[in-house]
């Protein structure tokens, strides 16, 4: 079995070289060339030998490989077909199966791996438990369709153990958010997670280097997706992000003008302990879910 330093910028630019390969700005390749950084993902995924693991966009196998050294099964997803002679050279574990699909239109093979990976209830610790996958999602994911990988790990109705996921530095500080900075991605992930900002990557981490700073995300299940509930919660934060400089009361008088009264909007706003003047940005979570069941009743 041949081994490759994967994370050194000399031993890529030969196998990309050797392949004739030129990483691809559509497929946002940017290679990380950064050993402490790549060590720094695997740990926040805290993988145990029995875990099966899922990766968006192998790459040259740089991840995929230390991946493979802990956990019990990985499944890489690869959708530029110039990578797979790399990834049969450089990758060569038995616990890791190359799925050459892109990860946006395969929902069988996706649900597939994620059913039969079994399910475990998770604390969330507040006392209460989530029933979540029994895997991890764990990528260098391409900053171009950041906000849909979003949305698909969010709303999975099984979600993942635990996902570590590199972003932009600034989408991670955005959905790291605390109140008074809170915006509609912060509310949308802190709904279904608890994110953490593991650590901050320059560019020079990456081959070729990107214009903008990356960052380390990761997070664990706080409620799994259900439609009858979550609508309504974020048709409420919709509307209350309507102008997000502007006073959250005024956002919802203007929003819900011919469905719910001003008065009762200012009465509602006491009741949960929204202070009249405040912006959508001042509230927590749990603020607007109060909110929410409020307005209901």
């Amino acid at each position: 079995m041949r081994f490759f330093m994967l994370t050194d910028l000399k031993t890529i630019k030969q196998i990309c070289a050797r392949h004739h390969l030129k990483p691809d700005k559509n497929f946002g390749q940017n290679f990380l060339i950064d050993e402490n950084v790549l060590q720094d993902i695997v740990d926040a995924a805290e993988i145990q030998k029995t875990d099966t693991i899922i990766e968006i966009g192998a790459g040259v196998g740089t991840l995929t490989s230390a991946l493979a050294k802990r956990a019990g099964q990985v499944y890489a997803f690869e959708v530029d077909e110039r990578l797979y002679p790399v990834l049969q050279e450089t990758v060569s574990q038995k616990n890791v199966e190359i799925i050459k699909e892109n990860i946006l239109q395969t929902r069988v093979r996706w649900e597939q791996i994620i059913l039969s990976s079994g399910r475990v209830q998770r604390s969330l610790g507040n006392g209460a438990l989530c029933m979540a996958g029994n895997y991890k999602i764990v990528a260098n994911i391409p900053y171009s369709i950041t906000g849909i990988l979003l949305r698909l790990f969010t709303e999975l109705v099984v979600p993942p153990a635990r996902a570590v996921l590199m972003v932009q530095k600034e989408v991670a500080e955005r959905i790291t958010a605390r109140p008074g900075k809170m915006n509609m991605l912060s509310v949308v992930v802190q709904y279904y997670t608890v994110p953490e900002l593991i650590r901050a990557v320059p560019g020079n981490a990456f081959y070729p280097s990107p214009k903008v700073d990356s960052a380390v995300l990761a997070w664990r299940p706080q409620r799994t997706y259900n439609t009858q509930v979550d609508e309504p919660f974020f048709r409420l934060v919709r509307a209350g992000f309507l102008h997000p400089r502007k006073m959250l009361k005024n956002n919802l008088i203007s929003a819900w003008k011919d469905r719910v009264e001003a008065s009762k909007i200012t009465q509602v706003l006491s009741v949960t302990h929204i202070p009249e003047r405040a912006r959508p940005g001042d509230l927590t979570v749990e603020n607007w879910l109060n909110l929410c069941e409020t307005l209901r009743h």
